[in-house]
């Protein structure tokens, strides 16, 4: 039992990686989103339409109301009579 030897698995292409990429500017980004909108302007208007088609009609008509408010206004004049004053 004394002859046991303890394998030990040898490393194989350990490095040293930096993982940190510089950080990209808000304009540069944005300016992308933005134009790849504009290309395909006609998809975005398409599917607008196709979801809220169906969509506005079926929370307008399916959704019932939580609560219903009933309210009166009563005016009063500040002085009761004009005409005595």
């Amino acid at each position: 039992m004394n002859e046991i030897e303890r394998y030990q698995e040898p490393a194989i292409g350990q490095e040293v990686l930096d993982w940190q990429t510089p950080p990209v500017s808000e304009s540069q980004g944005s300016s992308q989103v933005m134009a790849g909108i504009t290309r395909r302007w006609y998809i975005v208007v398409l599917i607008f339409l196709l979801l809220c088609g169906p969509g506005i009609p079926a929370v307008w008509l399916l959704t019932k109301p939580q609560y219903e408010v009933v309210g009166a206004v009563r005016v009063a004049p500040v002085m009761p009579n004009i005409i005595d004053e």
